[in-house]
C-alpha cells in the first residue's frame, strides 16, 4: 500500500503489485475535492541569492490564471522547508502552503493564518518561500528581506505580478522575517498580516527577560553602545518606515498578553497615524493555541486574513452581514492610508529597491 500525492494532486491510497507494476486505487480520502472546488496551480521554484544563501519557494497560481494579466501577490515568509542541496520538498499537497512532515496535506496547518489556495481563488497569487538564513544571527532577517525582494524582481520581471498590489505575512518567527523587512525594504508593499510573532524589538525582549535570543538577531544587548545596533535592526525602532496597513495577528496566550507582545509597534503606528488593528483570534482566552487545531478558530483565521488581503489588494468585500464591522473598520483605515500618500512622514530606508530583475 502506497500514498501518492503531488503538488497539484491529493494524497490517495494505491495498492501497488511489485511483481507486476500495476497500481489499484483503494482510498480516496476526499474524492470530491478536486471535483468541487477549482484550485491554483502550483510550481515549485528554487535557487540561490548573490550572497550564496539558498531559497526554495511554492508558486501558487491564482484560478483561472492567464499569462496575459498580472496578478496582486502575497509572500508568505518562511512557510516550506529546505532539503540538504536546497531543493523544496516538491511533491506534498499542501491547500495552505506551509509543506514537509509537519504540514502535508489537506491540514488544518500548523500555521493557521497561512491560505494559500484560499487566496488564489479571490485572483492572488501566493509565493510561500524560505530562505537559507543563519538563524540567530543579525543577518538572519536580512536574508528573508533580499529573498522576497530577489524573488518580487522575478515575478515582476517575468510579467506576472502587479507590484502595486502586494502583500506579506509571515506567522511566529517568521513574523520577525515580516518586520524586519516591511521596516528595512523599499519594496512596494500594499497589506501587512503578522501573526503570534517574536518580533526582534525592545518591548518583547524587556518583557519576556529573554535578552539572549533578542541580541542575537540584532548583534548586541540593548545596553550601552550595543544599542546602536537595535536603533538600525530591531523593527520596532523603525517603524517610521512602514508604508503599508499592518494586523497584527494574536493566537496564543491571553488577550491582554497577546496584544502587549504587539504592543511596541502597534502603539507606534497609532502615534504616527498609520493604518493598523490587533485582531484577536476567537475564544483565545479559553482555548489560546499558537498553532490552533479547532475548526472554528483555524476558519476564523484563514478567512479574516483572505479577507484582509482581498480587501486591500483587489478591492473586494464581501457580502456576509456578519462581517459589517470588519468592513467598517478596514475602510476607516484605507482613509488613514489614503491620508497618508506623499506625507513627508513616510521616511525610506537608504536601501534602494530595483523594480527591474
Amino acid at each position: 500500500m502506497e500514498f501518492h500525492e503531488s503538488l497539484n494532486d491529493p494524497p490517495r491510497l494505491f495498492a501497488v503489485d511489485r511483481s507486476g507494476g500495476n497500481q489499484y486505487l483503494a482510498l480516496d480520502p476526499n474524492p470530491h475535492l478536486l471535483a468541487d472546488f477549482q484550485l491554483g496551480h502550483v510550481r515549485a521554484l528554487d535557487g540561490q541569492l548573490s550572497t550564496g544563501e539558498r531559497w526554495s519557494a511554492l508558486l501558487y497560481l491564482p484560478v483561472h490564471y492567464d499569462s496575459g494579466k498580472r496578478y496582486p501577490v502575497v509572500f508568505q515568509f518562511g512557510g516550506i522547508g529546505l532539503t540538504a542541496g536546497g531543493d523544496p520538498e516538491s511533491g506534498r499537497f499542501s491547500l495552505y502552503g506551509p509543506n514537509g512532515p509537519a504540514f502535508a496535506g489537506l491540514g488544518p496547518s500548523e500555521f493557521a493564518t497561512y491560505a494559500a489556495q484560499e487566496l488564489a481563488g479571490r485572483g492572488i497569487a501566493v509565493v510561500d518561500f524560505v530562505a537559507n538564513a543563519k538563524t540567530g544571527t543579525p543577518s538572519e532577517g536580512e536574508t528573508y528581506r533580499a529573498c522576497f525582494e530577489y524573488l518580487l524582481r522575478r515575478l515582476n520581471s517575468e510579467g506576472l505580478v502587479d507590484q502595486s498590489r502586494v502583500g506579506v505575512i509571515g506567522f511566529s518567527r517568521n513574523g520577525y522575517f515580516v518586520g524586519y523587512t516591511i521596516t528595512h525594504s523599499t519594496a512596494p508593499i500594499a497589506a501587512v498580516s503578522i501573526a503570534d510573532s517574536f518580533d526582534g524589538s525592545y518591548l518583547q525582549a524587556v518583557a519576556s527577560g529573554n535578552y539572549v535570543e533578542f541580541a542575537a538577531v540584532n548583534g548586541a544587548l540593548p545596553i550601552g553602545e550595543g544599542l546602536r545596533n537595535w536603533l538600525k535592526s530591531a523593527p520596532g525602532f523603525n517603524v517610521e518606515h512602514v508604508q503599508a496597513p499592518v494586523r497584527f495577528v494574536a493566537q496564543s496566550g491571553s488577550t491582554i498578553q497577546s496584544a502587549l507582545e504587539f504592543w511596541e509597534m502597534y502603539s507606534q503606528l497609532q502615534y504616527l497615524n498609520r493604518p493598523a488593528e490587533i485582531y484577536i483570534m476567537p475564544e483565545i482566552d479559553r482555548y489560546g493555541s499558537h498553532s490552533p487545531q479547532n475548526p472554528t478558530q483555524v476558519l476564523a483565521l484563514q478567512e479574516s486574513t483572505t479577507d484582509w488581503f482581498d480587501f486591500w489588494l483587489n478591492g473586494h468585500e464581501s457580502k456576509d452581514a456578519d462581517k459589517k464591522k470588519q468592513y467598517e473598520r478596514w475602510r476607516k483605515l484605507r482613509q488613514i492610508n489614503s491620508s497618508n500618500r506623499g506625507s513627508s512622514e513616510l521616511l525610506e530606508p537608504k536601501r534602494p529597491y530595483a523594480a527591474t530583475r
